[in-house]
């Protein structure tokens, strides 16, 4: 009996050291799987309604230029942030809070249906009209995606501008403008309930690179913190 007691021992010991060396070897494997937006990453925070997490080398713009009236006018709030890989049009990233009583979208319902249902149908690989369910931070949520175009201009940067940098060009284009052209887009939208009002988060891109930082969008989906 001794000899066997003195056995299991050994064994228990040789096992304890195994499971301390395995550990040790899978350590870095472990640390190296954490989802990439983690990497390079910066939290964004709008107090008081909400908070995430973006890349870094997105910029961070200001959603309401150009419009009349405040945030607080208009009781949205929000952020938006892009990035220039390919042409004339940056991929986009937005998340706002619609409060109870805005002056844009009353209910959840009423934006979905702005969004999802278009005046004129447009073709592409991307249909309106097909609303899915999803969850967010343990929320039910809505989902959807539509193709989109903007205009750009048909000709190049004028002499001087830097062609490898379209925030450059600062003319503005029009769609009567005969030197203007679309340029196809795809936008995901996520509708997400708060207790009064909702959150609205969306992800635009040119159509022929839409999924390429489509992982981007869900990543910030994953941190989307909800205060509201």
């Amino acid at each position: 009996m001794g000899g066997i007691g003195r056995l299991n021992r050994s064994l228990g010991w040789s096992r304890l050291f195994l499971l301390v060396l395995l550990t040790g070897i899978l350590a870095p494997t472990l640390a190296v799987a954490e989802p990439a937006l983690l990497k390079g990453s910066k939290p964004i925070t709008v107090d008081p309604y909400f908070s995430c997490v973006i890349p870094a080398d997105w910029s961070e713009g200001n959603s309401y230029a150009g419009s009349a009236l405040s945030p607080e006018e208009k009781k949205v709030f929000g952020v938006e942030f892009s990035k220039y890989s390919w042409g004339p049009v940056p991929m986009r990233i937005s998340v706002h809070y619609y409060a109870e009583g805005n002056l844009l979208h009353s209910t959840p319902e009423l934006y979905i249906a702005r969004k999802a249902h278009p005046v004129v149908e447009q073709a592409g690989k991307y249909r309106y009209g097909e609303l899915f369910d999803t969850v967010v931070d343990g929320r039910p949520a809505k989902t959807f995606m539509r193709p989109y175009y903007q205009f750009v201009s048909a000709e190049p940067l004028l002499p001087g501008s830097s062609q490898d940098d379209p925030k450059d060009d600062a003319r503005v284009y029009e769609g009567r403008e005969m030197m203007a052209r679309k340029e196809p887009l795809v936008e995901r939208y996520v509708v997400v309930p708060a207790d009064s009002g909702f959150y609205a988060l969306v992800y635009s891109a040119p159509d022929d690179h839409f999924e390429e930082f489509l992982g981007v969008f869900d990543g910030l989906l994953d941190t989307f913190n909800p205060l509201r």
